[in-house]
């Protein structure tokens, strides 16, 4: 729910492999913590269907607008 920064290792391997890294936290950046909890299951980290959806259609878009660049 708190919007942590990647991890260097993360961002570092990303460069290793000459991959673009796309932050999937940006998908749940613009909202409230009380937003961002209604799309996680009460009993543990994983989202709920709403939760999977929303990140599910950020990074889509984000593929498809660099498919699209190319």
């Amino acid at each position: 729910i708190n919007q942590l920064p990647v991890a260097g290792n993360v961002a570092e391997f990303s460069e290793i492999l000459g991959a673009q890294l796309l932050d999937g936290a940006n998908a749940f950046s613009n909202l409230t913590s009380t937003q961002k909890q209604a799309l996680y299951f009460p009993y543990d980290g994983h989202w709920n269907q709403e939760g999977s959806n929303r990140f599910a259609n950020y990074i889509y878009a984000e593929i498809i607008e660099e498919m699209l660049r190319e």
